[in-house]
């Protein structure tokens, strides 16, 4: 019976830190661009249209293994493709709709802060590939 309970407030929690964790990276984000209280807001409503179409893209690669897996090669493929289209035709919209807000040095310092996070990222993945 307590297992039956607890769990799902265990669940409830990891899901209500993560939420808290995002909110406070966009915060920190925002505080270091230097933005506007109406420029964080919209860069806030952007991050949870990037985070939706994430989600979006992890069922949409779901269902792409699923139809390899069957062995639906041609229609795996082709769902592939307007993911990939689908994504490169998001992120340049992202990449305007950042533009109509942001002035050319928070852009410029948002690109600095995403090489940064690459760099790092990259090292992390070598460092364990060379654990394994």
């Amino acid at each position: 019976m307590k297992k039956r309970i607890l769990l799902p407030l265990i669940m409830m929690g990891i899901v209500a830190s993560s939420a808290v964790f995002a909110e406070s990276k966009i915060d920190r984000i925002s505080k270091k661009l230097e933005l506007t209280q109406e420029q964080a807001e919209q860069f806030k409503v952007l991050h949870q249209q990037a985070q939706a179409n994430r989600q979006a893209a992890q069922a949409t690669k779901a269902k792409i293994k699923g139809l390899m897996a069957e062995g639906n090669i041609d229609e795996a493929a082709q769902l592939a493709s307007e993911q990939a289209a689908a994504k490169v035709r998001e992120m340049a919209a992202r990449q305007a709709e950042l533009a109509s807000f942001l002035n050319e040095q928070q852009i410029a310092k948002l690109e600095t802060m995403k090489q940064r996070i690459k760099k790092h990222h990259k090292r992390k993945n070598n460092k364990s590939e060379q654990q394994d």
